[in-house]
């Protein structure tokens, strides 16, 4: 039981780091762009 709430926590904090990183690059292109 233990494993698999560590394994969410693992999934849940890759996916907030993806959309930290795709936000941001987002973010410097448009700044290119302007």
């Amino acid at each position: 039981m233990m494993r698999l709430h560590d394994n969410a926590m693992e999934n849940l904090a890759t996916e907030v780091l993806v959309s930290m990183i795709s936000a941001r690059t987002i973010l410097c292109e448009a700044d290119m762009a302007a």
